[in-house]
């Protein structure tokens, strides 16, 4: 399966960072079409329940990006009705994925490579604007492969949404890929969690994982491929100045009684040197976000509990069809 391509527990766990990387890269030709780029910036304001995503990707062999502005507060039950929507596809591409003004209207300046970012918007005609800036309290996570990266950032700077002015000052975990082509073809697999939380900037993780299958033991026969121990594709625990990579993820989603709203979720994490979180949190506003139309990722700025601490970041469960249409049409 493609979702598997991410690493595996025997892998080596972190690639070099290089400044690079914050830069386009070289676009192999035989990747055709498929091939993409993508960065993804965005803030919350926890106690407004208020959370943005700005997302862009490129296709660079088709010579067009896709793109802009998520601004949602509390639960939303699609995309349309967040508070705050401007995203479009089939744009022309920048001319370089940073210090651009991206063709969504989002200006992105990088202030220093790795370290800290600065981003604009305006929008006049509807009373909504943002600047703000991301300063990094730990170094990139680059997954082995050398072409994704995930990095926990502090955020300051202001909002105005619909008018009314907010604060922007708190944590989010920014992301980047490039060089690997991004199928959108349907995929036959339960839902995948990309969840990062931060809790201050000494300590933050990040998994990408199904679910344990012993969650699910129907999972077992109709998934087979995801086993005990090895449900995890990629992450890291930040702590206390060390990043570490993750050697197991026992996690579980609660979701709503349609059975694909994800409510509240619970893990242990454990890291490659054997210390282990046991983490919970609790969705506290909520967008279901089609990123392309044979999948949708319910996007939920959740409160996050640990060793005593409160953290906040996104849980993002990716869904594809034949999982949907199945759960949908049981719990209906």
């Amino acid at each position: 399966m493609e979702f598997l391509a991410y690493g595996s527990p025997g892998a080596k766990h972190f690639a070099e960072p290089d400044s690079g990387f914050e830069r386009f890269q070289p676009w192999p030709k035989e990747a055709g079409f498929e091939l993409v780029e993508t960065s993804y910036f965005g803030f919350n304001i926890p106690e407004e329940n208020i959370n943005c995503e700005i997302y862009h990707w490129v296709h660079p062999h088709l010579g067009v990006s896709t793109g802009g502005v998520f601004i949602y507060q509390g639960f939303k039950p699609s995309q349309i009705t967040a508070d705050y929507a401007d995203y479009r596809v089939f744009l022309p591409m920048p001319a370089s994925i940073v210090n651009c003004t991206w063709p969504s209207g989002v200006r992105i300046d990088m202030i220093e490579p790795m370290a800290r970012f600065r981003l604009e918007y305006t929008d006049k005609e509807r009373d909504t604007c943002f600047d703000f800036e991301l300063t990094a309290i730990m170094p990139l996570a680059v997954r082995p492969d050398g072409k994704h990266f995930t990095q926990a950032m502090k955020t300051k700077g202001r909002l105005v949404l619909r008018g009314k002015p907010y604060e922007i000052d708190g944590f989010f975990t920014r992301d980047r890929s490039w060089g690997d082509k991004r199928t959108e073809k349907p995929m036959a697999v339960p839902p995948l969690s990309w969840a990062v939380g931060v809790f201050d900037k000494s300590f933050a993780f990040h998994i990408a994982a199904f679910e344990h299958p012993d969650r699910h033991p129907d999972w077992a026969t109709r998934y087979p491929f995801i086993k005990a121990g090895e449900n995890h594709l990629w992450g890291y625990v930040w702590n206390e100045g060390k990043l570490t990579g993750i050697a197991r993820v026992d996690n579980y989603v609660e979701r709503g009684a349609d059975g694909l709203t994800p409510k509240s979720m619970e893990m242990r994490i454990t890291d490659t040197e054997g210390r282990s979180y046991d983490v919970r949190g609790k969705v506290q506003a909520q967008m279901p976000f089609q990123t392309w139309h044979n999948m949708t990722g319910y996007m939920s700025m959740t409160r996050w509990e640990c060793e005593g601490k409160v953290g906040y970041g996104d849980h993002q469960d990716c869904n594809f069809n034949d999982h949907s249409a199945r759960i949908y049409n049981e719990h209906k």
